[in-house]
């Protein structure tokens, strides 16, 4: 085989290699785009992580509230059982058995 088939294969060989090349750094550069895409500053993460903290301590008070709320409006269980003692008692009167 003379020298210049060689050169001209290699040639071929090391032009499509550079193809590929030039591919896969586009592939590489497409995905670093896309990754950085999708990612917050610092500043801007612990700006978020604070709301969502105040928005769960202020959740957290309501649920307080609303259960303080509601066991101010339940009757003890003595007022209950008066109430049940006091509709037996009539019940008593009028039907006198």
């Amino acid at each position: 085989m003379p020298n210049d088939e060689i050169d001209s294969v290699s040639i071929g060989v090391l032009a499509s290699q550079i193809t590929f090349l030039r591919e896969d750094i586009a592939e590489l550069r497409t995905a670093v785009s896309k990754a950085n895409d999708s990612k917050v500053s610092h500043r801007e993460w612990s700006q978020r992580n604070e709301h969502v903290n105040n928005r769960l301590q202020s959740l957290g008070r309501e649920i307080g509230d609303l259960r303080a709320e509601l066991r101010a409006k339940s009757a003890p269980w003595w007022s209950i059982v008066a109430v049940i003692t006091a509709a037996g008692s009539l019940l008593w009167t009028i039907l006198k058995p």
